[in-house]
């Protein structure tokens, strides 16, 4: 991987662009729609519903339909670890940016900072990068991996921070005694996430990609090629139209959040949403320092795995895993934040504004970010 190919990569891949301009073009649909009351008002929470309950579990269950060969399991291990020890601290401690707004701003904004949208704008970068088929099946393996922790958070902690009562502040000791919010481990407080469709395509489609490690699991003719055996948890292998049917529901997925996110912001005066001085605020939080944090993290695992001599990342790996992180928001918090009532407008001007901050942002990562990655040396060339 050299710079040249970096740049062919990133800034002459039409399909990279496509992504960004698609995402634009059917947000702008939605905000014509709702300017026109073509629709009667309110269809964005069904159009919410639908991508929470169907189209985005479809899209987690589909991300693990990949094969566990072609790649070292020591990194495979090590790229989940790493997304846990990003996610975890961010989700936490993410709100402390925006320590000057109100609770509920504070809630919605952090989950906007930490959360990307990495498997619609990454791929067509890394699939121009590293185009044969061996290099695609492993980036395919990396991302789905690492996409592990991003499902689990997703589906737990957004969905708390979005649900979580807000507690307004009180002088009054007694009253903000009584009021305080404590998250209690009993049935009805964890069956929102146990029931959440997100969360339960994620674990159950982890399962089956991780059976695939069993020795002689590989043993059910494949549709494609009778003469090549597979794992008998690769339905989409051998189980007719499972395959299909999997993939038009997944790509539902970012269309109709766009969608809302249009219809939302339709709702707000464009000149009062673009002098959002905290939206722009969050977007380069997202968009700038987050990737760099993570940048430090990966950089940190790759120096220990070759000082140690345990392990190594390749720089293919970083890529792939970068390429998510420094993606625009998760367009699934736009739907968590109409269904909850959660700062809606903020939310939506937030995604819209990092997705159009991303033409700029994501190449940049992509071709800088990965130059200085192969300049320290840590990471396997």
């Amino acid at each position: 991987m050299n710079f040249q190919k970096l740049i062919e990569a990133t800034f002459q891949n039409f399909a990279f662009w496509s992504v960004l301009l698609a995402a634009i073009v059917i947000i702008g649909v939605g905000y014509f729609i709702e300017k026109k009351k073509i629709i009667a008002s309110g269809w964005e929470k069904v159009l919410s519903r639908i991508d929470l309950v169907i189209a985005i579990p479809a899209l987690a269950l589909n991300s693990f339909m990949v094969d566990t060969k072609g790649i070292e399991i020591g990194e495979i291990l090590i790229i989940i670890l790493i997304g846990f020890v990003f996610y975890v601290p961010m989700t936490f401690l993410a709100k402390y940016f925006f320590l000057k707004s109100n609770m509920s701003r504070t809630l919605s904004l952090s989950m906007v900072v930490v959360l990307p949208a990495g498997l619609f704008f990454g791929f067509p970068i890394l699939n121009a990068a590293f185009s044969s088929a061996q290099d695609q099946k492993v980036i395919g393996i990396i991302t789905s991996v690492f996409q592990i922790s991003f499902w689990i958070f997703l589906a737990t902690a957004a969905q708390h921070f979005f649900q979580k009562p807000i507690i307004e502040k009180t002088d009054n000791l007694a009253v903000a005694h009584e009021r305080k919010y404590k998250f209690t481990w009993n049935w009805k407080s964890i069956k929102p996430f146990i029931s959440n469709p997100v969360l339960g395509a994620s674990l159950i489609g982890f399962t089956l990609w991780i059976f695939q490690l069993i020795p002689g699991i590989d043993f059910v003719p494949s549709l494609a090629d009778p003469s090549k055996y597979v794992s008998i948890t690769r339905f989409d292998q051998y189980i007719p139209g499972f395959d299909k049917i999997l993939k038009l529901i997944s790509a539902l997925a970012a269309p109709l959040a766009w969608l809302a996110i249009g219809v939302t912001i339709g709702k707000v005066v464009w000149k009062v949403a673009l002098k959002q001085k905290i939206v722009w605020y969050a977007v380069g939080l997202k968009n700038i320092l987050v990737p760099f944090i993570f940048f430090l993290i990966t950089a940190f695992f790759a120096w220990i795995g070759k000082a140690s001599g345990g392990y190594r990342i390749t720089i293919m790996s970083y890529m792939a895993i970068m390429s998510i992180i420094a993606s625009p928001t998760a367009t699934a918090l736009v739907s968590y934040a109409i269904l909850n009532k959660r700062e809606p407008e903020l939310v939506s001007q937030s995604i819209s504004f990092s997705i159009l901050f991303s033409f700029i942002s994501l190449p940049l990562w992509m071709v800088f970010g990965t130059s200085l990655a192969l300049e320290m040396n840590v990471f396997l060339a």
